[in-house]
């Protein structure tokens, strides 16, 4: 039987977070480049998706003065198409491929420090490098969508100590 100390202490988390916080980015670094050098070769021979394609088009109307609503149809919330604006600005679809790249692997060590906050360093390192491997599925389709976009602050979010730093974050996430 857990007496209730004891549980307590099972799910809060572990008050040493600056020394973990630089272990996570340590433990979580190799398989954040691993992984970025992976979805960085998957996106480069893959057809684009009609997706990435549609946010092109309204992302360089915007630049062009027209609005989405107005001057073009789309079912998307407006603030998603601030991820797209490099594409707006005259960068490629493959390139705006390499951002959600870079996002997905910023935030392996974010969740290796999540992970750090409830279990030992050595199951913190591995959660990271599980979780490194699930974004890395082969059959597992992430590409320049909103899903990739939503990782690191939605991951960031419950990371961060200030209530409004979080708040901010989980509405850009969820946007």
């Amino acid at each position: 039987m857990i007496s209730g100390a004891s549980l307590q202490e099972a799910i809060a988390p572990r008050r040493d977070t600056r020394g973990w916080a630089r272990q996570s980015v340590r433990y979580g670094a190799l398989p954040a480049a691993l992984l970025f050098c992976w979805l960085a070769f998957k996106s480069s021979g893959t057809t684009f998706n009609a997706d990435e394609a549609a946010y092109k088009i309204v992302e360089t109307g915007l630049f062009q003065g027209k609005w989405p609503y107005r001057n073009l149809f789309v079912n998307r919330q407006p603030l998603m198409f601030l991820w797209y604006a490099p594409t707006g600005l005259g960068a490629s679809i493959p390139a705006e491929g390499l951002f959600a790249a870079v996002m997905i692997a910023a935030s392996v060590p974010v969740v290796a420090l999540l992970a750090g906050r409830w279990l030992s360093s050595r199951h913190a390192s591995g959660a990271g490098a599980l979780y490194a491997l699930l974004m890395a599925n082969p059959f597992f389709t992430v590409r320049a969508n909103v899903e990739a976009f939503m990782l690191l602050p939605l991951a960031a979010a419950l990371a961060v100590s200030s209530p409004t730093l979080a708040g901010a974050l989980f509405g850009i996430a969820v946007q």
